[in-house]
């Protein structure tokens, strides 16, 4: 039995080891809930204080994660940029691609891991790994979502971190690389879409999907930015996706996961539809998941819908989506899901 001294020294221990800026979630009556919030930094130190596996755990680990999104109906993702994930860390996966056991199709981006040498990495990482290299399973899908340190979450970047940032994207533009930057506040937006408009007069960027993750708060000026520009919005959460889509600006919807978020595409979707400004459709909210992402790995006219053609990429569920009450969607799975028209995941046994 614990005495109230040890309660207390317990307690004490858990606020040393909680990371700087980071709290601990409490309920309505002021208990711990056990979990743990705060800001970006606060999450990644978060991770990086749990064990790290072998190489061999994560293979298997990567295996049975893969099974699980099957399980949630997912066939394939788009990686932006592996924020706290190594270059040594996509081991596991290219194993996994390498023994022909992907069950999901991944198109990933390389981000800037090192601050002030971004660029360094960038060039020495792709010189023999050009836009698009891989297959229909695992596929190079350019630089993001972080390009630099300097750049990333700043509303008042400077001249030098402009100056940097933009001999990247140069770069990038001028190897034909697509491109996504993280960018969360449409106020300062002005920042990163007048870098790109001067790019674009000297290396037209207009074909090549570049992209802005999140910009929650996305006004109408902004969207008609990007669309002259032919850039896309990555979305999460209850952004005003309903303007962006009649504007027509390309939509790919995601769940920002996982370590911000739950990966479970139904969960993201319930929210979405939910939202207190302009809330989508069902039908439109489910196309950003599928088609509209799909835009963004160069892969609609593959897959991302049902039609002759496209890769028999599929998925049977538990509930009928459009139908469903909404505040069921959440619960919704797969029975059995298809990729490339091979079962990858049945809920119990088939024939």
């Amino acid at each position: 039995m614990l005495t109230p001294l040890a309660y207390k020294t317990l307690n004490i221990a858990a606020e040393v080891d909680l990371p700087r800026n980071g709290r601990f979630e409490t309920d309505a009556e002021g208990k711990r809930t056990g979990a743990v919030t705060g800001p970006q930094e606060a999450i990644i130190a978060l991770f990086d204080k749990l064990p790290r596996p072998t190489f061999e755990q994560q293979v298997e680990g990567t295996k049975k994660f893969f099974r699980e999104l099957n399980r949630l109906a997912i066939t394939g993702f788009v990686d932006p940029g592996g924020n706290n994930l190594f270059f040594p860390d996509y081991q596991a996966v290219l194993k996994v691609w390498r023994e022909g056991s992907m069950t999901v199709r991944v198109a990933y981006s390389l981000n800037g891991q090192n601050a002030g040498s971004e660029f360094e990495e960038l060039q020495d990482l792709t010189q023999l790994l050009p836009m698009g290299f891989g297959d229909d399973m695992l596929r190079f899908n350019g630089i993001g979502e972080r390009i630099t340190w300097a750049m990333n979450n700043n509303d008042k970047p400077g001249e030098a971190d402009k100056s940097k940032y933009y001999e990247i994207i140069k770069w990038a533009a001028e190897r034909g690389m697509t491109l996504t930057m993280h960018w969360p506040r449409d106020a300062s937006v002005n920042e990163l879409l007048t870098l790109f408009e001067k790019l674009n007069t000297e290396v037209p960027i207009t074909g090549l999907r570049w992209s802005i993750a999140h910009l929650s708060d996305a006004s109408e000026t902004s969207l008609a930015r990007m669309k002259a520009l032919g850039m896309g919005w990555t979305v999460q959460g209850t952004p005003p996706v309903e303007m962006g889509r009649r504007m027509e600006v390309p939509i790919g919807a995601g769940t920002d996961a996982h370590r911000v978020a739950s990966y479970n595409p139904f969960t993201a979707l319930q929210t979405s539809l939910g939202a207190v400004r302009e809330p989508p459709g069902r039908a439109d909210a489910l196309r950003f998941y599928t088609l509209g992402s799909a835009w963004f790995s160069r892969d609609e006219k593959k897959r991302g819908s049902l039609e002759v053609g496209k890769f028999a990429d599929l998925a049977v569920l538990s509930k009928d989506y459009m139908t469903v009450p909404a505040d069921q969607i959440g619960s919704i799975e797969s029975l059995l899901t298809m990729v490339g028209g091979r079962v990858v995941y049945a809920a119990g046994p088939f024939k």
